[in-house]
């Protein structure tokens, strides 16, 4: 698939369309495909961000489609609205030693960490990445990312410019 066939006049409207262009490819119906896709950050600020153990990550800003819903005021959760496979991947850039997993939260009840979806990294001032496939059976689940070992966000140092330091990138990849 070409730049050209994709480009919607920025870069945002292109990346989505890019998304579910290739999920309707991938289907193969001639159909267009529901693109539930999301990109859900928190920024750096003037000092770093601690979340104890228990707690889950806050995040700020959004940038969704189809069926992922975040809200400012409820800054932990991802909505997923829809069930099916989603492709599930974060960032924290962490000042400390920390483990954190995604944890699902179905018909208001948490559900346990499971392994496959736990990450750490083994010194401070180094970045966790993590990635899953979530089977989502339930409409509106919750997703977050919750701390099993306290985590400390980095901060914007001197004069650099704003960055993230925290992020989920979602995408449903097939349903259910």
């Amino acid at each position: 698939m070409g730049l050209n066939k994709c480009f919607c006049g920025n870069y945002l409207d292109w990346c989505f369309k890019f998304l579910c262009e290739e999920e309707k490819e991938e289907n193969g119906n001639g159909q267009a495909a529901a693109c539930d896709a999301g990109y859900i950050y928190r920024l750096e600020g003037s000092d770093f961000v601690n979340f104890n153990e228990g707690s889950a990550i806050a995040f700020q800003g959004a940038v969704l489609r189809g069926g992922i819903g975040f809200q400012a005021s409820s800054p932990t959760d991802i909505t997923i609205s829809s069930p099916g496979l989603y492709k599930v991947t974060f960032y924290l850039n962490c000042q400390s030693r920390s483990i954190v997993g995604i944890q699902l939260v179905v018909n208001n009840t948490p559900q346990p960490v499971l392994p496959q979806y736990t990450y750490k990294n083994n010194a401070a001032s180094q970045f966790i990445y993590g990635q899953g496939l979530i089977e989502i059976t339930v409409p509106n689940t919750v997703l977050r990312i919750l701390v099993l070992k306290d985590v400390t966000l980095d901060k914007t140092q001197q004069n650099e410019p704003k960055s993230v330091n925290a992020s989920v990138l979602i995408k449903k990849v097939c349903q259910n």
